[in-house]
């Protein structure tokens, strides 16, 4: 019996190719986005009471929605119709010259100017991509995830 872990789960998904599915990709964006939306007050409060960088509430309302209009670019990005047609060119003897297909995991570091934007925004560029993705997140972001010393689960 082996021991599963996430990195290894999610090198075989990446492997059987799930990121690269259209409705697996639209399904991602769109949980995420609603996530950030049912947590809205949340995300913002703590983007302002975070010292470093020190935001105001005007400053974190637009970094969160700046974000969240990203992740929205990204869904709308995502046309199903045109992927499907492009998907079965070869089936009806037909090149797919403008095939796209991700690179497979991807690593996102967020660093410490806007670091909710340089989380939110590259992987939800790497998911519409079609990417597994991992965030990693420094201890030095403790500010933001009271509670949680070095290597803690987030």
């Amino acid at each position: 019996m082996t021991l599963e872990t996430p990195l290894s789960r999610l090198s075989t998904s990446a492997l059987e190719g799930l990121p690269s599915s259209t409705r697996h990709r639209q399904s991602q964006l769109s949980s995420l986005h609603s996530a950030l939306l049912t947590n809205a007050s949340a995300l913002c409060a703590t983007l302002s009471s975070n010292p470093h960088p020190s935001f105001t509430p005007a400053e974190a309302e637009a970094e969160y929605a700046s974000a969240l209009d990203a992740v929205r670019h990204f869904y709308d990005g995502i046309d199903f119709a045109r992927e499907k047609e492009a998907e079965y060119a070869v089936a009806k003897e037909r090149s797919n010259i403008e095939r796209r297909v991700g690179v497979g995991i991807v690593v996102v570091r967020p660093g410490w100017h806007t670091r909710f934007w340089g989380v939110v925004v590259p992987l939800a560029a790497a998911v519409a991509g079609g990417n597994a993705v991992v965030v990693e997140v420094s201890y030095m972001l403790h500010g933001v995830y009271k509670g949680r010393g070095r290597g803690g689960d987030m």
